[in-house]
C-alpha cells in the first residue's frame, strides 16, 4: 500500500473531504476485517491498511484503503431519486387542498364542481422545471393556485365558457425556475393565480 497521496473515488469527491471521524475509522477496520476474510486480503496488507486508516484526517483517506475492494465502502450508494405519482385533487362542493411541505410531480390534476381546490407551492420541493396542471372546473368552483416568487404560471389551451382566469402572479420569468403549463376546462368558475399572502 502507498503512502502517497490518497484520493477518494470519483463522484464521493464531496464527502471524502469531510473530516474521519472515530466512528468512520471503526467501519473502516471492520470492512478490512470483512475483506481478510472473504480472502481478498492478507494479513500484512491488512495491518498497512489498518494503518493508513488510522492515520487518515479525512474519509476520502480512508476510502481509499477500500478502492480495490469489490462492494466495500464507506459511502453506501444514494437511493435512487423516486418520481412522485401523478397528484390528483378532487372535490365536487366541497374544499380540497395541497399545502405545506410536499414534493411536486411533473403532472397535477384538480377537478371541481361547486367547490374548491387550493394549490400552494410556496413550502413544495420541486425537482422539475416545467410541471403540467390540468384543471377541469364543471360548474361554479375555483381553482387557487400560489406560487412562490420566481416561478411562472403560463395558461395554454383552458377552454372557458362563463369562467375567467384572475392572475396576480404576473412575474417575468426567471430560468431555470418551475414553469406551471394550465390547460383544460373552465365553465363558469375561476382560475386564481397568486403570490403567497395575498387575497
Amino acid at each position: 500500500m502507498s503512502d502517497g497521496e490518497l484520493e477518494p473515488r470519483g463522484g464521493d469527491v464531496a464527502r471524502g473531504n469531510q473530516r474521519a471521524s472515530d466512528a468512520d475509522r471503526d467501519r473502516a477496520v471492520e470492512l478490512l476485517r470483512q475483506a481478510v476474510g472473504d480472502g481478498l486480503l492478507g494479513l500484512d496488507e491488512f495491518s498497512d491498511r489498518v494503518g493508513v486508516v488510522l492515520a487518515a484526517g479525512t474519509r476520502g483517506q480512508m476510502e481509499s484503503v477500500l478502492a480495490d475492494l469489490p462492494g466495500l465502502s464507506l459511502f453506501p450508494p444514494e437511493p435512487p431519486f423516486s418520481e412522485p405519482p401523478a397528484l390528483v385533487l378532487r372535490t365536487t362542493n366541497g374544499s380540497v387542498k395541497q399545502e405545506g411541505e410536499w414534493v411536486v410531480p411533473r403532472r397535477i390534476l384538480a377537478q371541481c364542481g361547486s367547490g374548491r381546490v387550493r394549490i400552494d407551492f410556496t413550502r413544495a420541493v420541486c425537482r422539475h422545471t416545467e410541471i403540467q396542471l390540468k384543471m377541469v372546473c364543471t360548474g361554479s368552483g375555483q381553482v387557487q393556485v400560489t406560487v412562490p416568487r420566481g416561478w411562472s404560471i403560463r395558461v395554454e389551451e383552458l377552454s372557458a365558457t362563463s369562467g375567467r382566469v384572475i392572475d396576480k402572479a404576473a412575474d417575468p420569468y426567471v430560468p431555470g425556475s418551475p414553469l406551471i403549463w394550465v390547460s383544460g376546462e373552465l365553465a363558469s368558475g375561476r382560475l386564481k393565480i397568486r403570490h403567497p399572502r395575498e387575497t
